[in-house]
């Protein structure tokens, strides 16, 4: 996100110093005041994504573990029933195989 940022701040400052050559005057403080404020709120919006986006992937991370923990569990849990050993032909036992098995 760093690269998009000073990609941004690189072309801003190229167009306004273009823009902005030859003129003048009490406005061109508060302008430059603006323009870093305006920067330094990017560069927090980006940290604060950075952030954000890595703390999903942590949440993320530890549901699929938990996931895991819980599929695991259940068909430890069923293993003591074999397949096919009830009347339904050992369906929950089956269910829950297929369900621990990974997505391909």
């Amino acid at each position: 996100m760093l690269v998009f940022e000073e990609a941004c701040a690189t072309e801003m400052a190229q167009a306004l110093t273009s823009a902005s050559e030859g003129i003048n005057g009490p406005f061109m403080e508060p302008l430059g005041n603006a323009l870093t404020m305006w920067g330094d709120s990017l560069s927090a919006l980006f940290d604060d994504l950075e952030r954000l986006a890595e703390a999903l992937v942590g949440v993320e991370r530890s549901f699929g573990a938990c996931e895991e923990e819980i599929m695991q569990s259940l068909v430890q849990a069923t293993s003591g029933s074999e397949p096919g050993g009830d009347s339904s032909g050992g369906g929950l036992y089956d269910e829950l195989m297929r369900l621990s098995q990974p997505v391909s």
